[in-house]
């Protein structure tokens, strides 16, 4: 019978965890590729954040655009003497200037006189006053870039309130009840007119209109007049299917909206509104034919009194009109020029709200036999304020977004930054540098909208947002069941190859030891 002839003791001499040269080779092999791929690892998920010019946008919000207007003041008739009526306007403009500090209009710089003045704006244009025999009562008669007011009593107090705030309406017009309501500046709008009938199947509905007739006689002019400002796209649409999100109320001569049934009047499920694809603004103006089982069709206002309009804005997008056939039955007709006047003039009343054309003073008439006048629909007056009122706009929306911009940026460390954001924020930055100095309005208009787009579309860039809503605490969360399972296998072959090695290390040494 055969024994085993190992001895007991050469058991007992064995390391628990041996030593093995493969096993070391293995286990630093796994770090040297964890090491390899640390840096990689570190550069891909590293947020981007490229600095900033935070000191030049700081300096653009403190820098003020300063608009210079002159004015000439003309007194004939001997009423009284020109200059001390000059300093006395402009002391009543300096004086409603400084009542209303906080508006857009601070960057406006009047300067009132009775001689050709030495600086020009920046258009080379100089507007004038002239003061004439005549009746008080009578309407200033506003011509090119100018307006006559009459007086019999001489330059007196009420005669130079009444040339402040005939300035003030012409040039620095209220815009606290139209800023809501007013579209932000595009250099292109498309404006689409569309005729809806809520159920053509029922009868009497609109099959048609002459749209392109009513275009041409009622907006463009208007249109025309504004091709420095804007470029317009005009397209037109008939639905014949369009139900409202609301039954109208029955009353007691036909059928009524109510103000908050009108807040959910457009249909955008159903609707379709828009049939280009762009990605430019866009203003409606619809035509609403109620089915023949809810005619008359009216509009309430607030006060719970049908509109003689029977139409509605709707801010920042456009304008709606109801239209109640006349025809009985079930015949369906054609809207003609003739039954698209009214209509087209409330739409053309509507566009010049959302485009923020201001209106002239209450007590005035147009001398529409001036030449320069005679064939147009807005005045100098109005285009001027127009257009310097979309260039102040421009200015401080794209502040305002560069100063959001460089905040957020400050305030949330894993906003990133790239190139394209940096590159559009310094684009930006140079744009309003060209605002101030341009001579031309035109050209600063271009330029403070060029300066609004670009900042826009850095604020808005997907990249900045992408991990601005990913705190901390998510990104343990992700890694730890990635990393976790890896880590701790490495770190434990780790710990049990450096106490095997010590372990063998001090068993040769006692090895030694007793040899000796």
């Amino acid at each position: 019978m055969s024994q085993s002839t190992t001895s007991p003791s050469n058991s007992h001499s064995l390391p628990a965890y041996p030593h093995d040269k493969g096993r070391l080779r293995i286990i630093l092999s796994y770090w040297a590729v964890v090491l390899v791929c640390l840096p990689v690892w570190w550069g891909l998920t590293t947020v981007q954040r490229l600095p900033l010019p935070a000191a030049q946008v700081k300096d653009a919000g403190s820098r003020t655009l300063r608009i210079p207007i002159d004015v000439k003041i003309d007194v004939l008739d001997d009423l009284c003497d020109a200059a001390s009526f000059a300093a006395q306007v402009q002391m009543g403009w300096n004086e409603a200037q400084s009542a209303q500090r906080g508006s857009i209009w601070d960057a406006l710089d009047v300067v009132l006189g009775t001689s050709e003045p030495e600086r020009l704006d920046r258009s080379g244009v100089v507007y004038r006053v002239t003061v004439r025999q005549g009746y008080e009562e009578d309407p200033i008669v506003i011509y090119n870039r100018s307006f006559d007011i009459h007086s019999r009593s001489g330059c007196d107090q009420p005669l130079v309130d009444k040339v402040v705030s005939s300035l003030r309406e012409l040039l620095a017009p209220a815009i606290q009840h139209t800023e809501l309501r007013v579209a932000q500046y595009a250099p292109r709008y498309r404006v689409a007119f569309s005729l809806l009938n809520e159920d053509a199947s029922d009868g009497g509905a609109v099959t048609g209109w002459l749209v392109e007739q009513a275009i041409r006689d009622h907006l463009q002019p208007i249109l025309r007049e504004l091709d420095a400002l804007h470029n317009f796209t005009v397209e037109s649409q008939v639905q014949f299917y369009a139900p409202l999100t609301s039954d109208p109320v029955a009353a007691h001569d036909g059928y009524v909206l109510n103000q908050e049934q009108l807040t959910i009047f457009v249909n955008s499920a159903e609707w379709t509104l828009s049939s280009s694809v762009s990605n430019d603004p866009v203003l409606h103006f619809v035509l609403y034919v109620p089915s023949s089982q809810r005619r008359p069709l009216y509009i309430q206002d607030s006060h719970g009194v049908v509109s003689k309009s029977n139409s509605f804005l709707v801010p920042q997008w456009g304008g709606i009109a109801i239209f109640n056939p006349t025809t009985e039955g079930t015949a369906n007709m054609v809207l003609d020029s003739k039954d698209l006047a009214p209509v087209f003039h409330l739409f053309k009343k509507q566009l010049e709200g959302l485009l923020g054309i201001p209106t002239l003073p209450a007590l005035a008439s147009v001398n529409t036999e001036h030449t320069s006048t005679s064939r147009k629909t807005l005045t100098e007056w109005q285009l001027d304020t127009l257009l310097r009122r979309r260039t102040l706009e421009n200015v401080q929306g794209s502040v305002q977004a560069l100063t959001s911009i460089v905040g957020l940026v400050g305030q949330i460390e894993n906003m990133p930054v790239g190139q394209t954001v940096r590159s559009d924020v310094l684009s930006a930055l140079d744009e309003l540098a060209q605002v101030h100095n341009t001579s031309q309005p035109i050209q600063t208009l271009f330029h403070s909208a060029r300066s609004l787009l670009l900042a826009s579309k850095a604020f808005f860039n997907p990249d900045m947002v992408g991990l601005l809503y990913f705190p901390a605490e998510h990104k343990y969360a992700v890694y730890t069941p990635l990393f976790a399972p890896i880590a701790v296998p490495l770190i434990v072959s780790v710990i049990r190859e450096l106490k095997a090695r010590r372990n063998a290390a001090a068993m040769t040494h006692g090895r030694k030891s007793k040899a000796e």
